[in-house]
């Protein structure tokens, strides 16, 4: 999934788990933040191999620029600061965690996960999505997402 599919539908699960009041605009940026952010991990592996990017394409090559952030090794870091979150803001604490958590969940159905990486780098794969499946989770993802963080903004959700 894009990284704003995962933003928008994980920030949007985080934020109605967690019952944040839409007003409370610090816990909505945070969530999406957290819902996007393991997708940084894709940044310096991609600059790394640029040259096979460009003669190969991104397009069913990006799971190899995958790191453990992504996988069961990232979801105890997010844990680790969820739980140094708590002291200072519990509310806090469970969006940023959700939102992660929900994000490395929706990976490890629609894609390849390697869960026990770098300790155990045996690849996972839930579905063998082709391609246009891929994209039409993903526009369905953020059309859905879309559609339901607007009651929700209005109060309503």
């Amino acid at each position: 999934m894009t990284t704003v599919a995962h933003a928008l539908s994980a920030a949007l699960i985080a934020v109605t788990a967690m019952k944040v009041p839409p007003s409370e605009t610090r816990y909505l940026v945070a969530a999406l933040a957290a819902g996007a952010i393991a997708d940084a991990d894709h940044v310096y592996p991609v600059l790394r191999d640029w040259r096979f990017y460009r003669q190969h394409g991104f397009r069913g090559n990006l799971h190899a620029a995958r790191t453990p952030v992504h996988e069961l090794a990232g979801l105890t870091g997010a844990g680790i600061v969820a739980c140094l979150l708590w002291w200072v803001d519990p509310l806090m604490a469970g969006v940023v965690f959700a939102a992660f958590a929900v994000h490395l969940a929706q990976d490890f159905v629609t894609g390849h996960s390697l869960p026990l990486n770098p300790a155990d780098r045996t690849v996972v794969r839930m579905f063998d999505l082709s391609f246009g499946q891929k994209v039409a989770i993903d526009g369905a993802v953020i059309a859905i997402s879309i559609a339901l963080w607007i009651p929700y903004l209005r109060g309503r959700g």
